[in-house]
């Protein structure tokens, strides 16, 4: 039979209790240097104290064992209240749970770090309906089937000198109301609804040009600037500025 040390003790009333533990169990064990320890104890540190040895064969059941009764392996500490209950929390994840402790801490810190300063980044922009709707939109550019068109509203306009103000515009309300250019005629009326999931705005009801208008869009958009593309037209628009008036 091959013989391993599995724990080294001081003295036999240190070694009884887990030799016997061992035994009760069904594992055959050994005390190794018990009696020159008894005998001779100035000898101890010489031999190396009392050793409890199995066999290889028994090595890891006998281990396994001697922790559930509270004895400490040189490879082992004990770890705070906290990661003993992290430990237990985590180690049956999936992937996860096979890393050590430490990296399973070090790897979900970084995760819910990143997850905080994504959401405090998407809280903290305005919502894109408030974007849309904050201002009117004024038209630079108008293409419809690759041909650049110039729509012109006719009614009574507001048109400052400085060009503050723009000729043309789009205005989308908080409430859906919609509001286009007209070609030669008044301005064009119908409702809007942005639609989150598929990222898209759908127009409807207008009252003239409805081939024109109406349908989905696709849009890009930031503090600035929003352009507008359905199947029939793009629309290349920069946000309305703050009206100065001069008196």
């Amino acid at each position: 039979m091959d013989l391993v040390t599995i724990a080294t003790f001081s003295n036999y009333l240190q070694a009884g209790p887990f030799k016997s533990k061992l035994e009760n169990e069904g594992v055959a064990c050994f005390l190794m240097d018990e009696h020159t320890s008894t005998i001779a104890p100035h000898m101890e540190a010489a031999i190396g104290g009392i050793k409890l040895q199995v066999s290889k064969n028994d090595f890891t059941k006998a281990r396994k064992i001697l922790q559930d009764i509270g004895y400490t392996f040189d490879d082992e500490y004990e770890l705070p209240v906290f990661w003993k209950h992290f430990d237990n929390l985590t180690r049956t994840l999936p992937v996860l749970g096979k890393k050590s402790i430490f990296l399973r801490f070090l790897i979900l810190l970084i995760t819910f770090a990143l997850s905080a300063i994504s959401t405090l980044v998407y809280v903290n922009q305005p919502a894109t309906k408030d974007m849309l709707t904050e201002r009117d939109w004024c038209i630079n550019s108008f293409t419809h089937q690759g041909k650049e068109l110039h729509p012109y509203s006719t009614g009574v306009k507001l048109i400052l000198n400085n060009g503050q103000n723009c000729i043309e515009k789009i205005r989308l309300g908080i409430e859906g109301y919609a509001e286009f250019p007209g070609f030669n005629t008044f301005a064009v009326n119908g409702r809007w609804h942005l639609d989150i999931e598929k990222d898209s705005i759908f127009v409807s009801g207008i009252d003239t040009f409805q081939d024109l208008y109406e349908g989905w869009y696709d849009f890009e958009l930031n503090d600035q600037h929003l352009i507008l593309t359905s199947k029939n037209v793009t629309i290349y628009c920069t946000r309305e500025k703050d009206i100065q008036l001069p008196f």
